[in-house]
């Protein structure tokens, strides 16, 4: 079953989901929190916070960089 919790602001997304991943044989469910920041136009940080049974496994940071168009079409 997928349950998908979603907030949305001017700069800010959070997503709550779960994970289904399979390990041996065997499907482990995770609980992923992620919130994502819009820095500017081009650049957006990530921040998930992974868990089991309510103890916090991992903290993951990313940062997105999109890259700046040299021509634009107007």
């Amino acid at each position: 079953m997928l349950l998908v919790k979603l907030l949305v602001s001017k700069f800010a997304f959070q997503w709550q989901y779960d994970l289904l991943v399979p390990i041996d044989g065997e499907t482990i469910e995770f609980s992923l929190d992620d919130w994502m920041y819009q820095i500017d136009e081009y650049r957006v940080f990530n921040r998930t916070e992974m868990k089991k049974i309510g103890v916090t496994l991992a903290e993951i940071s990313l940062f997105f960089d999109k890259q700046i168009p040299e021509k634009t079409c107007r």
